[in-house]
């Protein structure tokens, strides 16, 4: 409905949370990517994988949303590593094998 600006601004607000912390910074970088700022997206992406209470389930959802913004900025290359990343440690993860 494009209330990006909302969710994002919602999105802030959660991020607070530890327990909604790194799901709240990724909803973050897909409501940027939906907007076309796919570079701000990246930015926060490659901020999360950093943080240290992101765990593997959430490690592999920030990977996953980042090679999407890869594909969507023409670097293949760096999608296609991110996505053997996660395909090495979940092979059935959504649906990275068929990207």
């Amino acid at each position: 409905m494009g209330l990006f600006d909302e969710a994002i601004s919602e999105f802030i607000v959660a991020s607070k949370s530890q327990e909604r912390k790194i799901d709240s910074l990724m909803l973050q970088a897909v409501c940027y990517r939906e907007q076309g700022e796919t570079e701000k997206a990246v930015e926060i992406l490659t901020d999360t994988l950093n943080l240290p209470e992101i765990n593997d389930d959430g490690l592999l959802g920030v990977k996953y949303e980042l090679a999407i913004c890869r594909e969507a900025l023409g670097e293949e290359h760096l999608a296609r590593q991110l996505y053997t990343e996660i395909m090495t440690v979940r092979p059935d993860f959504s649906d990275t094998a068929s990207r």
